[in-house]
């Protein structure tokens, strides 16, 4: 039996097979973090598990855009979700 989880690691960096509707249906995850290289030839994640998540409510962060992830939960269930590139930015990045 698969718990509700507060955070989920993709498997696999999102592709199709990673994630079944019943799995992330169980998980009711409240963020799942996608591991994907920039540009990968793959295309991960996969836009379709990416909507399956979302579906669910679950908010997502790729490390395609934010770099390095990290999550911190919080006894009261508060969520603190760091990413490097916001912390790190660099002048020639503007978003």
């Amino acid at each position: 039996m698969i718990q509700p989880s507060t955070v989920v690691e993709a498997a696999h960096h999102g592709s199709r097979s990673s994630s079944t509707d019943a799995l992330v249906q169980a998980a009711r995850a409240e963020w799942v973090v996608f591991s994907a290289g920039y540009r990968n030839r793959w295309g991960f994640p996969k836009d379709e598990v990416l909507a399956r998540w979302q579906a669910t409510g679950a908010r997502s962060v790729s490390t395609i855009e934010a770099g390095a992830v990290t999550a911190s939960v919080f006894p009261e269930q508060a969520v603190e979700m760091r990413r490097y590139r916001q912390q790190r930015r660099r002048y020639w990045q503007t978003q």
